[in-house]
Protein backbone atom coordinates (compact mmCIF):
# COMPACT_ATOMS: atom_id res chain seq x y z
CA UNK A 1 0.00 0.00 0.00
CA UNK A 2 1.28 3.77 -0.95
CA UNK A 3 -0.71 7.00 -0.28
CA UNK A 4 0.66 10.34 -2.20
CA UNK A 5 -0.91 13.26 -4.21
CA UNK A 6 -1.64 14.18 -7.51
CA UNK A 7 -0.70 17.87 -8.36
CA UNK A 8 -1.64 18.48 -12.46
CA UNK A 9 -1.98 21.09 -14.71
CA UNK A 10 -4.17 19.73 -18.30
CA UNK A 11 -5.03 21.98 -21.11
CA UNK A 12 -7.53 21.49 -23.64
CA UNK A 13 -8.41 23.61 -26.68
CA UNK A 14 -10.77 23.04 -29.58
CA UNK A 15 -12.24 25.69 -32.59
CA UNK A 16 -15.35 25.39 -33.61
CA UNK A 17 -16.41 27.27 -37.40
CA UNK A 18 -19.80 29.14 -37.09
CA UNK A 19 -21.23 28.10 -33.99
CA UNK A 20 -23.55 30.21 -31.98
CA UNK A 21 -22.95 31.24 -28.16
CA UNK A 22 -25.03 32.76 -26.20
CA UNK A 23 -24.94 33.95 -22.65
CA UNK A 24 -27.68 36.15 -21.07
CA UNK A 25 -29.16 38.64 -23.30
CA UNK A 26 -25.94 38.26 -25.67
CA UNK A 27 -25.84 35.92 -28.90
CA UNK A 28 -22.83 36.03 -30.85
CA UNK A 29 -22.23 33.72 -33.87
CA UNK A 30 -18.04 32.91 -35.52
CA UNK A 31 -15.61 30.99 -35.06
CA UNK A 32 -15.07 30.07 -31.30
CA UNK A 33 -11.54 29.35 -29.52
CA UNK A 34 -12.47 27.10 -26.50
CA UNK A 35 -9.88 26.46 -23.90
CA UNK A 36 -9.96 24.66 -20.56
CA UNK A 37 -7.35 24.37 -18.09
CA UNK A 38 -8.29 21.66 -15.33
CA UNK A 39 -5.85 21.61 -12.36
CA UNK A 40 -6.26 18.28 -10.61
CA UNK A 41 -5.61 18.04 -6.89
CA UNK A 42 -6.05 14.68 -5.20
CA UNK A 43 -5.18 12.22 -2.13
CA UNK A 44 -4.08 9.16 -3.88
CA UNK A 45 -3.76 5.87 -2.57
CA UNK A 46 -2.06 2.45 -4.17
CA UNK A 47 -2.30 -0.91 -3.74
CA UNK A 48 0.69 -2.77 -5.76
CA UNK A 49 0.29 -6.44 -6.27
CA UNK A 50 3.07 -8.61 -5.60
CA UNK A 51 6.83 -8.29 -3.63
CA UNK A 52 9.14 -5.41 -3.31
CA UNK A 53 11.51 -6.85 -6.24
CA UNK A 54 10.49 -7.72 -9.51
CA UNK A 55 7.77 -6.19 -12.32
CA UNK A 56 4.85 -5.13 -9.91
CA UNK A 57 1.10 -4.41 -11.82
CA UNK A 58 -0.76 -1.93 -8.98
CA UNK A 59 -4.17 -0.14 -8.72
CA UNK A 60 -5.03 2.60 -7.13
CA UNK A 61 -7.70 6.17 -6.78
CA UNK A 62 -7.27 9.53 -6.12
CA UNK A 63 -10.18 11.91 -4.53
CA UNK A 64 -9.82 15.69 -4.42
CA UNK A 65 -10.94 19.02 -6.19
CA UNK A 66 -10.12 20.10 -9.36
CA UNK A 67 -10.31 23.67 -10.20
CA UNK A 68 -11.88 24.37 -13.85
CA UNK A 69 -10.79 27.64 -15.71
CA UNK A 70 -12.91 27.52 -19.27
CA UNK A 71 -12.28 30.55 -21.84
CA UNK A 72 -14.36 31.12 -24.52
CA UNK A 73 -13.10 33.57 -27.48
CA UNK A 74 -15.84 34.39 -30.49
CA UNK A 75 -14.15 37.23 -32.31
CA UNK A 76 -13.17 39.80 -30.14
CA UNK A 77 -14.95 39.31 -27.18
CA UNK A 78 -13.84 36.79 -24.10
CA UNK A 79 -15.97 34.78 -21.51
CA UNK A 80 -14.38 32.52 -18.55
CA UNK A 81 -15.97 30.89 -16.25
CA UNK A 82 -14.44 28.93 -12.99
CA UNK A 83 -15.65 26.13 -10.76
CA UNK A 84 -14.62 23.68 -8.37
CA UNK A 85 -15.53 19.99 -9.27
CA UNK A 86 -15.61 17.05 -7.15
CA UNK A 87 -13.64 14.99 -8.72
CA UNK A 88 -12.51 10.94 -8.62
CA UNK A 89 -9.95 9.73 -10.46
CA UNK A 90 -9.65 5.18 -10.38
CA UNK A 91 -6.23 4.45 -11.85
CA UNK A 92 -4.34 1.09 -13.19
CA UNK A 93 -0.30 0.63 -13.64
CA UNK A 94 3.02 -1.24 -13.35
CA UNK A 95 6.24 -0.54 -12.07
CA UNK A 96 9.31 -2.01 -13.48
CA UNK A 97 12.52 -1.44 -11.49
CA UNK A 98 16.10 -1.17 -12.84
CA UNK A 99 18.76 -0.24 -10.64
CA UNK A 100 18.13 2.03 -8.22
CA UNK A 101 15.34 3.55 -10.11
CA UNK A 102 12.13 2.29 -12.07
CA UNK A 103 9.78 3.45 -14.86
CA UNK A 104 6.71 3.21 -14.14
CA UNK A 105 3.37 3.72 -16.69
CA UNK A 106 -0.28 3.90 -15.98
CA UNK A 107 -3.71 4.95 -17.02
CA UNK A 108 -5.97 7.18 -15.08
CA UNK A 109 -9.59 8.18 -15.71
CA UNK A 110 -10.25 11.65 -13.87
CA UNK A 111 -14.05 12.38 -13.87
CA UNK A 112 -14.92 16.08 -12.25
CA UNK A 113 -19.01 16.09 -10.81
CA UNK A 114 -20.64 19.24 -12.48
CA UNK A 115 -19.88 22.07 -10.58
CA UNK A 116 -21.60 25.82 -10.84
CA UNK A 117 -22.84 26.72 -14.66
CA UNK A 118 -19.87 24.20 -16.06
CA UNK A 119 -20.93 20.53 -16.28
CA UNK A 120 -18.98 17.83 -15.64
CA UNK A 121 -15.69 17.13 -17.21
CA UNK A 122 -14.25 13.82 -18.05
CA UNK A 123 -10.30 12.70 -19.27
CA UNK A 124 -8.13 9.50 -19.65
CA UNK A 125 -4.57 10.08 -19.72
CA UNK A 126 -1.76 7.46 -20.07
CA UNK A 127 1.12 8.60 -17.87
CA UNK A 128 5.38 7.47 -18.42
CA UNK A 129 7.22 8.73 -14.93
CA UNK A 130 10.82 7.57 -13.18
CA UNK A 131 10.74 6.92 -9.49
CA UNK A 132 14.30 6.99 -7.43
CA UNK A 133 14.85 4.94 -4.85
CA UNK A 134 12.41 2.32 -4.91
Amino acid sequence: MAVGWVLRWNTFSEKRDNEVYMRDNLTLTGTQYRYKNLFPLLARGVYQIGGHEGTRPYIGAGLGLTPDITRTVVGVYSFEETAWHFTMAPEAGIIIPFGYTSFTANVRYVYGFKAGELGMMSFLSLNLGLLWGE
